[in-house]
């Protein structure tokens, strides 16, 4: 080996060793000048004190700036995780927004910053942020029971005028307008002056095709009366079943197309309607399959699915029947032999060979 090579050698494995052990303070020139600094280090480290644990302890000057530092380091830790826990709670409740809720206080909102930021929260800045979110979800009861009053007040609308939608529909007025008028006309005939309420009640006469000049005994009355209303109660009763009939449908019609093996009804519901109707189909089952196959497209589409069902089945039937055709060619373990075995024995063997 040259000299050249054996030198080489030799810084190669002086700085091997000088990486290697911790009790190194010095390095070859192979090295250069960053060889003198890690051996620098290196001899810091060598006279350090190690814990029961061997790791490295930490000198008096870091103990003496930092004795608080657990402490402050767990309660930080946990009030860290309190405050993510809230921020996930509220980014969640926001659709997984990056900022702040709008809705909440720019105090609350510079702490979701903060912690966004990765920063560490004060237990103050916790409590911050728990009051905040009870505020919110305070505040979204109350609009809740608002909401909640309306929805009731609504629904008690919804059933007073029921009975009188076909006439609005047929005069192309609303509810909230009908009752307004008829509001506004009680209001003149009970408050208004006499003259007043004179003139209102002619002109509701002309609105009604009322004549006023026509006398009526009152048994006449009385009995128009009670046929008005036993008519009205009657519509009221018929319309009251058409709707019944109408939800009955509807919830019929929505099991029928949830149901597994109608995918298509949609697609097919107007035909289903006319075959129904026009008294073509049976049932929601017969007039499906009939509008299924008349529409080309539903109809390839089912062919093509019945057709991966029954390939499927065959491929099954077929793994079923090569795996009973391998159980059934192996050799019995006890098949008698030429030499004549007794009679036990190949009892035992047939037993084998199909057990």
């Amino acid at each position: 080996m040259s000299t050249e090579d054996s030198t080489l050698r030799d810084a190669l494995e002086s700085a091997f060793d000088a990486a290697e052990s911790p009790d190194t303070t010095t390095a070859t020139a192979a090295t250069g000048a960053a060889a003198t600094t890690d051996a620098t280090a290196t001899t810091t480290e060598a006279t350090r004190q190690r814990d029961e644990a061997g790791r490295f302890a930490r000198s008096q000057a870091a103990a003496a700036g930092t004795t608080q530092a657990p402490e402050q380091g767990q309660g930080g830790a946990a009030s860290q995780g309190a405050a993510n826990a809230a921020l996930d709670a509220a980014a969640q409740a926001a659709g997984g927004a990056s900022k702040p809720p709008s809705s909440w206080k720019p105090e609350a909102q510079a702490v979701w910053a903060k912690i966004d930021a990765g920063a560490a929260v004060t237990p103050a800045e916790v409590k911050l942020l728990r009051d905040e979110a009870a505020r919110r979800e305070g505040d979204y009861h109350k609009g809740i029971q608002g909401w909640k009053q309306h929805a009731t007040a609504g629904q008690a609308y919804e059933q007073a005028i029921s009975p009188y939608r076909e006439t609005l529909n047929k005069l192309g007025v609303d509810g909230a307008t009908a009752v307004a008028e008829l509001m506004k006309a009680d209001h003149t005939l009970r408050y208004a002056p006499e003259s007043v309420k004179v003139q209102k009640l002619l002109e509701l006469a002309h609105v009604y095709n009322i004549d006023l000049s026509k006398q009526f005994t009152p048994e006449i009355a009385k009995y128009e009366r009670e046929l008005f209303d036993m008519k009205e109660k009657l519509a009221q009763n018929e319309s009251a079943q058409r709707q019944s009939v109408s939800e009955s449908l509807d919830s019929e019609l929505n099991r029928f197309a949830a149901a597994p093996g109608h995918e298509h009804f949609e697609a097919v519901r107007v035909h289903m309607a006319s075959l129904i109707s026009g008294g073509v189909a049976e049932d929601l089952e017969d007039a499906y399959q009939q509008a299924v196959f008349a529409n080309p497209q539903t109809r390839n589409a089912l062919l093509d699915q019945q057709r991966r069902v029954s390939d499927e089945n065959t491929r099954l039937q077929r793994a079923r029947t090569a795996s009973g055709s391998v159980r059934g060619s192996s050799p019995a373990a006890g098949t008698p032999s030429a030499g004549g075995n007794s009679v036990r024995d190949a009892i035992t063997a047939a037993f084998d060979a199909h057990s």
